[in-house]
């Protein structure tokens, strides 16, 4: 058939534009490195991003990449976003003859490459990873609401293909009149994340004695993830109990502002790796207050390492959490939260048999949850959708002949 050089067995040459990825510690730069991992056992893959003139460590001697300078958010500066020299886009393009262009990140890069795509008539993915809209608010900037769902409706749509994490998304979005949409989940590495890290050491790092409960949050310390209404809840908690710590891991914008008013609160920072991995495993409950989140790969993360939790029912939490059973899920918009907050948070301080028989439904699950939630099969899982838009892209052209 014409368009027999991508059958199935033929090595593809992937283009990923993204304005994150490691040493970035987020959910999209975290669950790009684990993609890329698994694309380049078999595929030759480019990627396009934001240069890092103060990391000497090359991540990966074997990946190719093309770096662009770039300009940081002023209230958020974790957040970069590349500045797009088109002509070193057209020229990567051109020298790398991807078979497909996958944007991950809609920011100025992102947009620049899906145009000179288009012009080149590349088959072009991209992902939907970030509710932008829900953050406005957070930082005072609700005026620039209609202008981003215009500008991402607009870019979406001039996809070829959309994928998004769950199919509560792709509803969402469908209702906004976004085209070609797909899911992809999200993969956990459970040689990284299982109870088997546990470690006494970290515990005692921070002063936890093993007979307090250990209450734990990943993630950025950001206003969008609900941080404030969970630290007068802690405080409120803190007031009442003596044998509970509270754990903030990460970093972000309010990080120093909610060390100064709750010096209770234990914030690590960052933390990376093995570490990471411990730390999880070493907790007792996980908390995790964001109503923003597309999917939340941090679920995943500490379903993997065996935590009970407390959060909302929807994204990555809904998936694979069972309330009353693995932990405790409330709806998104209730009026009585805090009450249930504490209600929830109380059931574990008064009966810690309810964390144990929690963590041991959450194992008793493992294996059966678990074994979907591969990086390989999900990496398997976009290959075949690279595949076929390959294939209609090319069936369209010859049609066109």
């Amino acid at each position: 058939m014409f368009f027999s050089k991508h059958q199935n067995n033929k090595k593809l040459r992937i283009a990923i534009i993204t304005e994150t990825y490691p040493p970035d510690i987020n959910g999209v730069s975290n669950t790009l490195f684990e993609l890329v991992k698994q694309l380049q056992k078999n595929h030759e893959v480019l990627i396009l991003r934001p240069e890092e003139p103060y990391y000497d460590m090359k991540i990966d001697y074997n990946l190719k990449e093309i770096f662009f300078p770039y300009i940081k958010i002023p209230f958020y500066n974790e957040v970069k976003l590349g500045i797009p020299i088109i002509q070193r886009i057209s020229d990567s393009f051109k020298t790398f003859q991807p078979d497909i262009v996958h944007i991950i990140t809609e920011g100025p890069l992102g947009f620049f490459s899906l145009w000179i795509a288009k012009q080149m008539n590349l088959p072009v993915v991209a992902d939907y990873r970030t509710n932008f809209n829900d953050y406005l608010k957070f930082y005072h900037i609700q005026y620039l609401d209609e202008f981003i769902k215009i500008y991402l409706n607009y870019f979406h749509n001039q996809c070829d293909l959309n994928l998004v994490p769950t199919l509560e998304v792709k509803k969402q979005l469908l209702k906004k009149q976004y085209k070609r949409i797909k899911v992809l989940g999200r993969g956990i590495d459970t040689q990284r994340f299982n109870p088997n890290k546990y470690s006494s050491n970290i515990r005692k790092r921070f002063n936890i004695e093993l007979n307090e409960i250990m209450f734990l949050y990943v993630g950025r310390i950001a206003p969008e993830k609900n941080l404030y209404f969970l630290c007068n809840v802690i405080k409120k908690l803190q007031e009442k109990y003596n044998h509970i710590k509270f754990v903030f891991v990460g970093d972000g914008p309010i990080k120093s502002e909610l060390e100064n008013h709750y010096p209770e609160i234990i914030f690590t920072g960052k933390l990376q790796g093995e570490e990471l991995s411990c730390i999880y495993a070493s907790s007792d409950v996980f908390l995790f207050p964001s109503k923003t989140e597309t999917f939340g790969n941090v679920f995943l993360e500490s379903y993997a390492s065996g935590l009970p939790i407390i959060s909302y029912n929807y994204g990555a939490a809904k998936k694979i959490y069972t309330n009353h059973q693995t932990g405790f899920l409330m709806p998104l918009n209730i009026l009585n939260e805090e009450e249930l907050w504490l209600k929830y948070i109380e059931n574990y301080i008064k009966n810690p048999e309810l964390i144990k028989k929690h963590k041991h439904n959450i194992l008793n699950e493992h294996k059966f949850k678990l074994h979907k939630l591969s990086w390989e099969g999900i990496s398997n899982q976009l290959i075949r959708y690279y595949r076929n838009l390959i294939n209609d892209k090319s069936k369209l052209f010859f049609k066109a002949s």
